[in-house]
């Protein structure tokens, strides 16, 4: 029983995590390219 529960916390997580990393990666590219338009203008 207990050692089902780490690979549940992981099949929970695992979503979350990708979740997150894709909103930062978007919000990381949209605040590059907002600094290129500052850098280039």
């Amino acid at each position: 029983m207990a050692s089902e529960k780490p690979l549940a916390a992981v099949t929970c997580t695992a979503p979350v995590n990708i979740a997150v990393i894709k909103y930062l990666e978007m919000g990381f590219h949209r605040v590059s390219q907002a600094g290129l338009k500052l850098l280039t203008s």
